[in-house]
């Protein structure tokens, strides 16, 4: 039976696994990326190699940028830092929508093709 080469393990709150493919055919080692900048690393350092497994890990890339996004929210009040008055609470809120709006705009079309 084949290895995926990446793969989600758990929940949203999960993490990547991928195959280090600097290191075959004489090494396997599994590479565990739980944060966007571990991902980009993989991919800029090519253990993520070929157009579909890049496209894969950037899409999965993205669902770890909304748990960051969402770990600061709980953090510090969001994306934008504390929200100290109606206004900036106001911008905030839309600033947040947007976001998700989008991601889950762009997670639906693809998910279409």
């Amino acid at each position: 039976m084949p290895l995926p080469t990446i793969e989600w393990e758990g929940d949203m709150k999960g993490r990547i696994r991928l195959i280090d493919q600097t290191l075959l055919p004489t090494e396997l080692k599994f590479v565990y990326c739980e944060d966007m900048k571990s991902i980009w690393h993989a991919i800029k350092t090519l253990m993520v190699r070929g157009a579909p497994a890049i496209g894969i890990a950037g899409a999965m890339g993205v669902v770890l940028g909304i748990k960051d996004i969402q770990a600061k929210r709980n953090g510090y009040g969001g994306v934008c830092g504390p929200c100290d008055n109606g206004i900036r609470y106001g911008l905030c809120y839309i600033v947040e929508r947007r976001i998700h709006n989008s991601v889950r705009r762009n997670a639906q079309h693809a998910c279409s093709s």
